[in-house]
């Protein structure tokens, strides 16, 4: 979408939000599980709901690394994490709803008599989305025929798409056979068309601005309870679909983050020049490939280093790798621990000194003992 159209998109939504303009009803309340909804008004609505049993993961392996390198921030995340209740549902679950809305960047679900399916807020936080109590909404583009919504509130971001989004295809796959359309974020990136042309999808697309109504939405439930808790049926998944025919092997890999803002290395040349060359170690920058590139690469893996980041997400097209994730002192995300551990990769963490806000200072000390304890020699 182009910026004029953002702004007037923008302007848009805060006049219908006050009043102003003309549009679609604002939720009249919420609905907390659409299965029960379902069961209401399927006898004369049309609605319906479509469920298989998903398999499941295997507990979390303990993360791995040597002396010292973990620190207290990585301890303090594990534990929070350990503290969760169980991520990922029983069944892969797809809701059928015949005049169901999606509305805002969020992906939320408001059924044909204007309820909110608070499911689809991912992280159940309703309130932050600016939806409830508006009692007027944009108009809803009209979308004829049978539509599946592929869309949340982070699939815009790869690690997101990747993991969260297309899993849900998975499910809708699974649980219903595959929708007409799918409704997509109408501004895909490069990547994102290319990951659903290689499902097969990418002439049934259904662009979303922001406000949409289908003669029939499919909601697919998304594969985990919480963002970043992929299953290991999902990693297997992406596997299969998109790296099945890529050639393996063993390379060693360093993804750098040299020209991203954020969580850049800040001693990268000494980091390549006394560790990873001399063991040879390639360096990549991920997001200089292509979709197709970047699957052919990690498909090849055996070792990956690489600072916290979005490009880690290409380990799900490995076949079985040593995965070493570089943290900055003051910020801890386990989700590629959980990624990794569901796709059956060995996870070691090294924590970096502290340096400069924004950016990870490598410990090279505790990255060399790391990788002996990794036997990567």
């Amino acid at each position: 979408m182009s910026f004029r159209a953002r702004l007037a998109r923008r302007v848009s939504d805060a006049a219908t939000g006050h009043g102003l303009l003309a549009g679609d009803d604002g939720p009249a309340g919420t609905v907390a599980s659409l299965h029960d909804w379902v069961a209401e008004h399927e006898d004369h609505c049309g609605a319906g709901w479509s469920s298989v049993p998903a398999p499941a993961s295997p507990p979390l392996p303990p993360p791995r690394s040597v002396a010292g390198a973990g620190g207290r921030a990585f301890d303090a995340a594990l534990t929070r994490l350990q503290a969760l209740p169980e991520t990922s549902p029983p069944n892969l679950d797809v809701a059928k709803l015949p005049g169901g809305r999606v509305v805002t960047s969020h992906g939320l679900v408001i059924t044909h008599d204007g309820l909110l399916a608070s499911e689809s807020a991912w992280d159940g936080n309703l309130e932050a989305t600016g939806v409830l109590g508006r009692k007027r909404l944009p108009r809803a583009q009209a979308a004829r025929g049978v539509h599946a919504t592929l869309i949340s509130q982070w699939c815009g971001a790869y690690y997101h798409w990747l993991t969260d989004a297309l899993p849900r295809f998975a499910a809708l796959e699974a649980a219903h056979g595959v929708a007409s359309n799918v409704i997509v974020p109408e501004d895909l990136k490069p990547w994102q068309r290319r990951s659903l042309d290689l499902l097969g999808i990418g002439d049934r697309l259904t662009p979303f601005s922001g406000y949409l109504r289908a003669d029939v939405l499919l909601w697919p439930r998304p594969v985990a309870l919480l963002a970043g808790h992929t299953p290991s049926w999902a990693c297997e998944w992406l596997r299969e679909r998109f790296a099945s025919g890529a050639p393996s092997g063993r390379k060693r890999l360093y993804l750098t983050r040299r020209g991203e803002r954020r969580r850049r290395v800040a001693n990268e040349d000494e980091l390549w020049n006394v560790v990873l060359e001399p063991l040879g170690f390639e360096w990549i920058d991920p997001g200089k490939l292509s979709l197709d590139e970047q699957i052919r690469t990690f498909a090849a893996a055996g070792v990956i280093v690489a600072p916290h980041g979005g490009a880690l997400t290409n380990m799900a097209f490995a076949r079985q790798a040593i995965v070493i994730e570089l943290f900055a002192p003051d910020y801890v995300n386990l989700c590629y621990y959980v990624l990794a551990a569901r796709c059956g990769h060995e996870y070691w963490s090294v924590l970096g000194r502290e340096g400069r806000s924004g950016s990870i200072n490598a410990d090279i000390v505790r990255l060399s003992e790391t990788l002996a304890g990794a036997g990567v020699a």
